[in-house]
């Protein structure tokens, strides 16, 4: 089997024999790291250690550390406010160090690639959408100058980026999690607030996510995910 496409995910703190075993043979792309993943900064620089000790190329050790609630390392690591709180109240001096104190944990953690920033448009604050406290703001422009600020100080710690949730989970009114949400949005729709974010700061960008909602305007069967 070929794995070099996958990103796989692990069942606990340490590696079990039997992962050994089968991350030697398939060889993934990479790992993500959750909260079950992590107890301590030495436990978990024991386990990317492991995880590169295993490799035949350098493995994307992937994390979600945005800030405010998801924040994996708050078991050691107090966890900074969310990014609707910095983009209301920080200076960009401020989110420039929230970027830069992020990438320096997740290196000092062996973790290499995190999936942040959020670039998603806060159009539907009051609603459970999975996206509370997640946005950089509810304008185009606004995303742009905070989100960018925090990815590039970030990747200046050699701490890869992911912008998400492509094309636009923030035109969700239910939380793709555990639904299916559609959203009546069109590609000139798109292109007009949701997607300048992902233009704007694409050459800075090391990858995107994409979002689980359906655009029937753009595709009337599949969801933006498939």
């Amino acid at each position: 089997m070929n794995a070099s496409r996958l990103f796989v995910g692990l069942s606990g703190p340490e590696l079990t024999s039997e992962e050994k075993s089968l991350f030697r043979e398939i060889q993934p792309a990479g790992y993500i790291l959750f909260s079950r993943n992590l107890v301590s900064a030495e436990q978990i620089r024991g386990l990317t250690d492991s995880l590169n000790s295993i490799s035949q190329h350098r493995p994307f050790i992937s994390i979600d550390q945005e800030g405010g609630r998801v924040w994996r390392t708050r078991e050691f690591s107090c966890a900074p406010p969310d990014a609707a709180t910095f983009s209301e109240k920080a200076t960009p001096r401020q989110i420039a160090q929230f970027g830069a104190l992020t990438g320096q944990l997740l290196e000092i953690l062996g973790i290499n690639l995190n999936f942040a920033p959020v670039l998603d448009l806060d159009h539907f604050p009051e609603h459970n959408n999975g996206l509370r406290g997640r946005c950089w703001g509810n304008h185009s422009q606004t995303v742009i100058n905070n989100a960018g600020i925090f990815n590039r100080w970030m990747r200046k710690q050699t701490i890869l980026s992911c912008g998400k949730h492509f094309p636009s989970n923030g035109l969700a009114l239910s939380d793709p999690h555990h639904d299916l949400p559609v959203a009546d949005a069109s590609k000139e729709d798109l292109l007009k607030a949701d997607l300048l974010p992902y233009t704007a700061l694409m050459p800075e960008l090391d990858a995107i996510m994409a979002c689980h909602l359906h655009f029937p305007k753009i595709d009337p069967e599949m969801p933006a995910s498939l």
